[in-house]
């Protein structure tokens, strides 16, 4: 049975634990590449302001008590002009302070009934459309034949995929931070070159509709391909650009378009793609994992 020193011990440590945890997370906030240099600008004048303020107290107080019986008006109102001036620049520090920072975003991401913070996606699948998506991801320039199974039957066709929830990406961005972040922006990668293990299979502009699978008016701006395969059948990057009209105030939740990945395909059962979040002076990466089930 423990004793009281033990159970003490036990505190000490768990409470130690807690303040190293607590550590790590503001040393981690500090230097993150966004906001450092304003971080860091805001630490030197501090610490500049610190200096001044305190040496420029030392020296009135020393002349005010050696002095005090030859001060006149006039040395007074020089110490209340540098009183001022300090407090003025404190206020001035103070308001850039709170008027500025960066926004502090947080992913939400999740298909069909999974946990959105996660970020271990599990998608559904089946062999006959891992095989059909294979032939198309390794194609090496536009064909018709590549595309052609999913327009053959239309009761058949991928595309009706996209009423099904299994296969669509949710997202939505937490800002955790009181600032906003202005023109925000989401860039998935699913790879980088030609060499890259998986994508988002597409076609050439004329095989699809352009109001189509990426188009959802009703949610504002749209997904677009940023870059391809050389074959110009694969997706590799995709962004959705907010501008300036789709502000995420600070506290506040800023639900984005759906995805749909009915034709994502990876040669590996398990993979992993990164997400970029983007704002004005602001920029976070997240990778999120995915398991490629069948079913």
């Amino acid at each position: 049975m423990p004793t009281g020193d033990e159970n003490g011990n036990e505190a000490d440590r768990d409470l130690f634990n807690c303040g190293l945890t607590e550590l790590a997370g503001f040393l981690g906030k500090f230097f993150r590449r966004s906001g450092l240099p304003r971080r860091l600008i805001l630490f030197f004048s501090w610490l500049v302001l610190v200096i001044i303020g305190i040496a420029s107290g030392l020296w009135a107080y020393s002349d005010w008590t050696q002095l005090r019986p030859k001060i006149g008006p006039t040395d007074k109102f020089a110490i209340a002009t540098l009183a001022i001036a300090f407090f003025a620049a404190v206020f001035a520090l103070l308001a850039y302070q709170v008027s500025t920072g960066p926004p502090d975003l947080e992913l939400g991401i999740m298909l069909y009934r999974q946990d959105p913070r996660k970020y271990d996606l599990k998608y559904m699948t089946d062999s006959e459309r891992r095989g059909k998506l294979r032939a198309w991801f390794k194609s090496r320039g536009p064909s018709s034949e590549d595309p052609k199974f999913l327009w053959d039957d239309p009761r058949e066709s991928l595309w009706d995929d996209l009423k099904a929830s299994t296969h669509i990406a949710y997202m939505w961005i937490d800002n955790k931070s009181r600032y906003p972040a202005k023109s925000p922006a989401v860039i998935i990668r699913f790879g980088e070159d030609d060499d890259s293990s998986m994508g988002l299979c597409w076609t050439q502009p004329e095989c699809y509709n352009l109001d189509g699978p990426w188009k959802d008016r009703s949610q504002g701006p749209t997904w677009k391909g940023t870059h391809f395969k050389t074959s110009g059948m694969v997706v590799l990057a995709a962004q959705w650009d907010g501008g300036s009209e789709y502000t995420i105030h600070g506290k506040s939740t800023r639900r984005i378009p759906d995805l749909p990945l009915v034709t994502l395909f990876s040669e590996r059962p398990k993979s992993e793609f990164k997400v970029e979040l983007l704002a004005e002076n602001y920029r976070k990466a997240v990778k999120v994992a995915i398991e490629f089930k069948e079913d």
